[in-house]
């Protein structure tokens, strides 16, 4: 073999082991999450598989057009809308069982028969939700959503208990509320979904949106102090929704004139920027984010 042998391998460049770090995440949280549904923990499985997501998509942009991660996205679609749709978020499954289908399309003329197999389970599939998302809305209160969603956000600020007529009117537009007792992450997402439609639906509802989103991000700082496992392991997920809420609050003090407000919530802003900076290397939507969140400081002021 000569002197020195045949020397060390060359280590793998950063573009190589990212790939591989994703590659290890779709196939372990992917299994795990079938594991979980099949014992019927459907919120640890929808945990899992949004995991198994985000990796197949960050596998995506980095090898853009690569058909084995079309492929690995769609089967990841076509389980995560029967997670979503165990979980309550009906439409979302729904969304995501067309997502699957559409990839099983693009990719049928490699293989007619077996794509034509899982087209059809995909379609299945989303009919099933279908099906259940029209039962849903159907049996909703007939109030105005609007009044359905304000009168959510405000027992969600006091803390009290949904009604069951707000949970369903709630599950007719995809919310399923997360408790007084769950993690603090899911909890402040629940305030934002409830602000983002409240904002949509009922436009002079704005100082509830605030408080909203306010709520919410009280809720990430305490997860964050505490270091809760979602805010160590999953940032990049989590991190994205904190930012955005803190660029929200931030942009609308500036536009209010309250300077003290537009401090703290700046200084949160660039703190959690500076966390999410690694993630911009391969998931361009937080680069975008993190982009525009630097403009936008850098325009109120040095940070």
């Amino acid at each position: 073999m000569g002197l020195f042998g045949r020397g060390r391998p060359k280590r793998q460049n950063g573009h190589d082991e990212a790939i591989a770090h994703y590659e290890a995440m779709v196939a372990q949280a992917g299994a795990a999450a079938e594991a979980e549904g099949a014992s019927g923990r459907w919120d640890d499985a929808l945990m899992l598989s949004e995991v198994s997501l985000k990796a197949v998509l960050a596998l995506q942009r980095l090898e853009p057009g690569d058909p084995r991660h079309l492929h690995g996205e769609a089967a990841t679609q076509y389980f995560h809308a029967s997670a979503l749709g165990r979980n309550g978020r009906v439409a979302e499954a729904v969304a995501a069982a067309d997502r699957a289908a559409a990839l099983y399309r693009l990719l049928r003329p490699q293989s007619p028969a077996r794509y034509d197999q899982l087209i059809a389970d995909a379609e299945g599939r989303g009919e099933r939700w279908r099906a259940e998302l029209a039962g849903t809305v159907a049996g909703a209160p007939a109030d105005d959503i609007a009044d359905i969603l304000g009168s959510a956000a405000v027992r969600l600020l006091e803390g009290q208990p949904l009604s069951p007529e707000e949970a369903r009117g709630l599950s007719a537009v995809g919310i399923t509320a997360a408790g007084a007792g769950s993690a603090r992450v899911e909890l402040a997402r629940t305030h934002l979904t409830l602000a983002d439609h409240l904002s949509a639906e009922a436009p002079d509802e704005a100082w509830t949106v605030r408080q909203l989103r306010l709520h919410a991000h009280d809720l990430f700082a305490e997860a964050s102090e505490a270091q809760e496992t979602e805010m160590r392991y999953r940032f990049g997920d989590y991190g994205t929704d904190w930012a955005r809420t803190l660029l929200v609050l931030a942009r609308q003090d500036h536009e209010s004139g309250d300077t003290s407000s537009l401090q703290d919530h700046c200084g949160w802003l660039a703190g959690v920027l500076g966390q999410l900076r690694p993630y911009t290397l391969v998931d361009g939507p937080t680069a975008e984010l993190v982009q525009e969140a630097d403009m936008f400081l850098q325009g109120v002021g040095s940070w």
